[in-house]
């Protein structure tokens, strides 16, 4: 089961190679700060940090800055495991040059999550639980990735 955990961004550790990998623009992390402070930190985009190595940022690097810049005071962090830093590398990068290129398929499941989380946020009895469900969701395998 995946689990996420809420953490001060100032816990934190940004480090080599993983903070120069994917650079980026200053004026992004304003704007997102400025998107942060008024809607918080998204849940459904967790840092991921290398479990059982003083919290390293692996990906996530300019959602924490952003959250750093607009005083967010907890952010949502997932620890993964990794047998070694090459590996937490390559991770890294696919998962920053992944966001660049999508299918129709993808988009259209990309919309289809958010008709979901725009329905949780409609349904107050299930709120938080039902946009957990939707994230933990859009985050698993789909069966044609088998």
């Amino acid at each position: 089961m995946i689990e996420f955990k809420s953490i001060a961004p100032s816990a934190l550790r940004t480090s080599e190679p993983f903070k120069t990998l994917m650079p980026f623009d200053m004026r992004v992390v304003e704007l997102l700060a400025k998107s942060m402070k008024k809607d918080g930190f998204d849940y459904c985009t967790p840092i991921v940090v290398w479990k059982g190595h003083n919290n390293t940022v692996i990906d996530g690097h300019l959602r924490l800055a952003a959250a750093l810049t607009a005083g967010i005071p907890q952010v949502w962090i997932y620890e993964k495991e990794f047998d070694s830093e090459n590996d937490a590398i390559e991770y890294a990068i696919h998962t920053n040059t992944a966001r660049d290129s999508h299918s129709e398929q993808e988009i259209e499941d990309q919309y289809t999550v958010l008709q979901y989380t725009r329905l949780a946020e409609r349904t107050s009895r299930l709120g938080r639980k039902l946009r957990i469900t939707t994230c933990l969701l859009y985050t698993s395998p789909s069966p044609r990735d088998s």
